[in-house]
């Protein structure tokens, strides 16, 4: 693999929990190890604040403490200790480093250039977003502190930065209707939170932030105080540029000249600032389009003619306009659209993150039907599992493939059975909806003829079923998180595990694994010891991250692992899974001591 295809690359913390500020590096699949309370799960749990947050439903200005994904309390049970008897920190932050895909991005009109700018190449993001615990009246919900996003796209000069730090702690409105977008276009927002002041910078503008619009908590519109005249000629020179090959009713034939389409530009804006009936501000490129139609020009000339000299020909449109006066406008062009596309690209990533918790549900008779069979969702603990199974049996999945990085289009069910078989669980599963009462799930294992309930079978298929068809279900390029799926799992069951977890990273799909499980990590060494590529694709797929917690400090450091081609640990820390070594060398020299006393006591008879 030259570059790694998993989406997201790095997450970062600042005083969340017992985490001062670390930054933990995510690869295909992440393995976190440490002992109990050392503060593994504050990754897992970081990632799922952070993903409830960003797809959060309310624009208020708040980070969502509590939700459908993750129950975080309130703010001083989020907020790290900053001592034994010194108030919790007053700011959290988290944040992440991802890589989306051109497929997984879309955009208003307006943004399709930027999109196909883009080409082939992905776009990067980082994101982190700070949250405190002060002026708030309710203690679930915490007010958002500050807000960093970062865009690049292709290369550096291409980097897009936006600074926002809240500046008063009262929520400050601002009417949607009061600011100009001048594009009936763009995304619609009824209120901007003026309570947000920075910057939105690129390698060609900079923009004064005055107001921002939220998707959850991530900033997709913003708005600048700006000079009436320059806000028109951008937008008539946007507008023409993008929109006109299919302008209906046109009937010019002529190719304009630069000074014919200034002429053009000026007299539109003037009309359209001289009507002297109520209209819409975000009505002016309609506006605009017509008046081009009705011009002698033809439309697609004038589009390719503004498209090839559109700076230029901004500012020669401004010098011909008066001052004019400044007006909160929405920022539009490559900055405002390559925003707009990283907001979406965001929510659509963090709808991608799917969750299976350590205790999951205990085999039973009947399971309960799901509310959202159709999204795949098992739900937390899995309980889901035999409605999702049952609804989305036939439907296509990428499987991949037992000891290989190929995967191939199966149906849901010939997957998981697939699977099942290699884990030597089962090699056959029915799911049954039994109506009102639930659904069931019988199996049928090696050697008998009739199927069985789950509940007669050994615990270990109920807990490792849940994780199959939750990582099956996920599309490559989707990011499944998981605890501890090696309880009440045999050693034997725990590495075959650990090659299903494997296969599934190598077809595209993110793993971030919690786990206490030595055989699981020692299969994983194994199968990098085996890899022959020539890349050591095992070795660039595996990633470790070892929490340990300070004893007096009760901080929690993340530090960062790997595999190497001999199936060794890079950077191995002290102490980690020597406990089976340490008893086994106990055992030889307590058995060796046993043997010389016996060997002592024979030879004086």
């Amino acid at each position: 693999m030259t570059s790694p295809p998993w989406p997201i690359t790095e997450l970062r913390l600042h005083d969340f929990k017992s985490v001062k500020d670390e930054v933990v590096p995510l690869t295909g699949l992440t393995l976190l190890l440490g002992a109990n309370s050392s503060g593994k799960s504050n990754v897992i749990r970081a990632l799922l604040a952070l993903a409830q947050a960003v797809d959060a439903g309310s624009m208020v200005g708040s980070f969502p403490m509590n939700g459908a994904r993750i129950n975080l309390g309130e703010f001083k049970d989020v907020a790290r200790q900053q001592g034994a008897t010194d108030a919790p920190s007053p700011v959290v932050r988290i944040g992440i480093s991802a890589t989306l895909e051109q497929s997984q991005l879309y955009g208003y009109p307006p943004d399709f250039d930027i999109l196909q700018s883009l080409g082939d190449r992905p776009l990067r993001v980082t994101y982190d977003v700070g949250f405190s615990g002060y002026v708030t009246d309710d203690p679930i919900m915490s007010p958002l502190h500050d807000m960093n996003l970062q865009l690049t796209a292709g290369d550096l000069d291409s980097t897009l930065r936006l600074s926002l730090t809240r500046t008063t702690a009262d929520h400050t409105s601002l009417d949607g209707r009061s600011v100009v977008a001048y594009s009936f276009y763009y995304p619609r927002a009824n209120t901007f939170h003026g309570e947000f002041r920075g910057s939105l910078r690129s390698k060609n503008a900079s923009y004064n932030v005055s107001a921002v619009a939220l998707a959850g908590t991530v900033p997709y519109l913003a708005v600048s105080p700006r000079l009436q005249p320059r806000v028109l000629a951008e937008t008539w020179a946007n507008t023409v540029s993008a929109f006109l090959f299919d302008v209906q009713g046109a009937h010019g034939k002529l190719r304009p000249t630069s000074e014919q389409l200034v002429d053009l530009a000026v007299q539109t804006i003037a009309d359209w600032l001289r009507k002297p009936t109520v209209r819409r501000d975000n009505d002016f490129d309609r506006f605009a389009m017509e008046r081009v139609a009705e011009s002698p020009y033809a439309p697609e000339r004038v589009a390719r003619s503004v498209g090839a000299h559109q700076d230029e020909l901004v500012k020669q449109i401004v010098a011909r306009l008066p001052a004019g006066r400044k007006v909160p406008a929405v920022v539009g062009g490559p900055e405002g659209a390559t925003l707009r596309i990283a907001a979406q690209g965001l929510q659509g990533l963090v709808r991608r993150i799917w969750y299976l918790g350590g205790l999951r549900e205990a085999p039973l008779p009947l399971y309960p039907p799901s509310p959202n069979v159709q999204t795949g969702d098992i739900g937390q603990t899995g309980q889901f599992t035999a409605a999702v199974l049952h609804a989305l049996r036939d439907r296509v999945v990428q499987r991949p493939t037992f000891g290989s990085s190929e995967v191939e289009r199966s149906p849901l069910q010939a997957a998981v059975e697939y699977w099942a078989d290699k884990l030597g669980l089962f090699s056959e599963v029915q799911p049954h909806h039994r109506g009102g009462l639930g659904l069931d799930i019988m199996v049928r294992q090696p050697g008998l003829a009739e199927p069985l309930d789950i509940t007669s079978v050994g615990l270990g298929v109920s807990q490792l079923l849940p994780i199959i068809v939750r990582c099956l279900l996920a599309k490559p390029g989707e990011v499944v998180v998981l605890e501890q799926p090696e309880i009440h799992l045999h050693p034997a069951s725990q590495q075959r595990l650990a090659d299903f977890l494997l296969a599934c990273a190598r077809s595209g799909r993110q793993l971030l694994v919690e786990t206490h499980s030595e055989h699981l990590v020692n299969r994983l060494r194994l199968r990098a010891a085996e890899d022959k590529s020539q890349n050591d694709e095992i070795v660039q797929t595996v990633g470790l991250v070892f929490a340990d917690r300070h004893p007096k400090t009760g901080i929690t450091h993340y530090r960062s692992g790997s595999l190497n081609a001999f199936g060794g640990l890079q950077d191995w820390p002290s102490g980690f899974f020597e406990e089976g070594i340490v008893e086994a060398q106990q055992i030889l020299k307590i058995g060796l001591d046993k043997l010389e006393e016996f060997s002592s006591g024979a030879s004086e008879q």
